[in-house]
C-alpha cells in the first residue's frame, strides 16, 4: 500500500503546506479522495490520520 502512504502525504502537503488558492485545493483533494475510494471502497481512509513520527 504505498500508493497510499504517497497519496496520504500529498494530502497531508495539500491541507497543511500549501499556501494556494482553495478551489484548486479542494478539487486535488476530491480527486485524491476519489482514487482512494476507487482503491480501498473506503474515500476517507487517509482522512485524519495520526501523525507517523515514531511509528
Amino acid at each position: 500500500m504505498g500508493d497510499l502512504a504517497e497519496l496520504g502525504r500529498l494530502r497531508h502537503y495539500l491541507v497543511f503546506g500549501r499556501e494556494d488558492v482553495r478551489a484548486d485545493r479542494d478539487k486535488l483533494m476530491r480527486a485524491i479522495d476519489d482514487y482512494v475510494e476507487e482503491m480501498t471502497g473506503d474515500r476517507t481512509k487517509l482522512h485524519a490520520q495520526g501523525s507517523s513520527i515514531g511509528a
